[in-house]
């Protein structure tokens, strides 16, 4: 949902808070501004749960402004810079953009027929749909009333900010940046880059205390990736730094005691020597 931690989203200034959540609704900063008043959020999913109550909890008019502040699907006439990267994202990952005079025809009139009959743009999930699904569904809402409507389209625009899945996430982030690695504790770790996907497998310790695991993680990752290694190289060596770390309390415990460390990543076979490691 954010290129923030969840621990800084919650220690982090308001303002700070909504600038990183401004866009999960679309220009909509007054979901992550009413959001804020839940902090604490013991995960992802209350952070989420707290924006969705915001959303359907909103007076009629916010509401309504956050489905008129998103784009007709499949308009070749909005510029690029007047969608949000999502928006692009959503739209593309059904090829939205690479429709044939005839689809762009279809997609128009059926735009124009609901947006005439409502006042709002149709929406939909449309990473949930194909192009053909796209235009069924429109179809079948149009004989609804603007009440039925409405709320379809708060529903439909819940959808289309929460990732369900991992896989989800990877595959929209994938959209945006080169690399992405995550980190699934006893189930290893994953990198995509691109159209291709790496897996590690975890390191099997007894963990004293996973605190700084991720940090941990980050770190071997990113010391291997530096040496110019193998993406599937450097999500190993995050897992075994990551183990390493919860084998002591404290999140950088085990990294002070030099000869524990030295056996731990020469037992689990980590890329680079601690001799080399040590010459730096």
């Amino acid at each position: 949902m954010s290129q923030k931690p969840l621990e800084e989203l919650n220690a982090c200034t308001q303002a700070d808070f909504v600038a990183a959540l401004a866009n999960i609704f679309e220009y909509s900063p007054w979901v992550a501004e009413q959001a804020f008043a839940a902090r604490p959020f013991a995960g992802v999913n209350a952070l989420f749960a707290a924006m969705k109550t915001a959303v359907e909890h909103a007076p009629e008019n916010l509401r309504l402004a956050l489905i008129k502040s998103h784009p007709d699907l499949a308009d070749k006439t909005k510029r690029a810079d007047e969608l949000t990267a999502e928006s692009s994202a959503e739209q593309n990952s059904v090829g939205l953009d690479r429709l044939s005079d005839a689809e762009y025809e279809a997609f128009e009139r059926v735009n124009n027929a609901y947006r005439a009959k409502f006042g709002f743009p149709y929406i939909v999930c449309v990473r949930r749909h194909t192009r053909d699904s796209i235009l069924s569904n429109f179809e079948q809402r149009l004989p609804n009333d603007a009440a039925t409507e409405t709320s379809a389209s708060i529903a439909e625009i819940c959808r289309i900010a929460k990732r369900d899945s991992l896989e989800e996430a990877i595959e929209a982030l994938s959209r945006r940046v080169p690399y992405i690695a995550v980190k699934l504790g006893p189930r290893g770790s994953v990198v995509q880059a691109g159209g291709k996907r790496y897996a590690a497998a975890p390191v099997a310790v007894a963990a004293v205390d996973t605190i700084g695991a991720g940090d941990s993680f980050n770190a071997g990752f990113l010391l291997s990736w530096l040496r110019g290694l193998p993406l599937d190289e450097c999500a190993r060596a995050g897992n075994i730094t990551g183990a390493l770390s919860t084998q002591r309390p404290g999140g950088t415990e085990a990294f002070r005691d030099h000869e524990f460390m030295d056996r731990f990543l020469k037992q689990h076979g980590f890329p680079i020597s601690t001799l080399e490691l040590q010459a730096e």
